[in-house]
């Protein structure tokens, strides 16, 4: 019970130091308490681990598909041009707000560990927020490239079953 007093202190700087995170244009935009729930469900759910189906998002400039491993690629409609790379997704404790990162590699010279272990954080290319999704739409607002940020980009989702299911 020594420990007590100590332990109390710690969860209170703990708690009001994740429970006020810094403001930025692009975080607490999301309305929907359920945003994120229903956002793994339909987009990262489905590629993970033992389930291994591909997601395909796609709007009228861009198909976007998150496949197993951690793998995703980028087909601009209007130049053909293909994107692949590794993507990771984090979210805070509250589950309320999360960011997608997009870092271009070479996937057959960077595993998903070492993706894992790089600091793709801070050096991946693009970044999203996810603040809207419905189950057939999911709205981004981008954080990366700068030159983005603010603007906000909409898929309709779609899940592509393997063959093993």
């Amino acid at each position: 019970m020594k420990f007590f007093p100590y332990i109390s202190i710690f969860l209170i700087i703990f708690l009001s130091c994740v429970s006020s995170p810094s403001e930025s244009p692009v975080t607490r935009l999301n309305n929907n308490p359920n945003t994120l729930l229903i956002y793994i469900r339909n987009v990262m759910n489905p590629t993970m681990d033992g389930v291994d189906n591909t997601v395909h998002l796609e709007n009228d400039e861009f198909i976007l598909l998150f496949e197993p491993d951690m793998v995703y690629t980028l087909i601009s409609k209007k130049t053909e041009n293909i994107i692949q790379g590794r993507r990771g997704f984090i979210m805070n404790i509250f589950m309320t707000e999360g960011k997608l990162y997009l870092y271009e590699t070479d996937i057959e010279n960077m595993s998903r560990q070492q993706f894992l272990a790089s600091d793709y954080r801070n050096n991946s290319q693009t970044i999203l927020v996810p603040i809207n999704c419905t189950g057939d739409t999911v709205t981004y607002l981008y954080e990366r490239p700068i030159e983005l940020r603010g603007n906000e980009i909409t898929f309709t989702i779609r899940e592509i079953k393997n063959n093993t299911n």
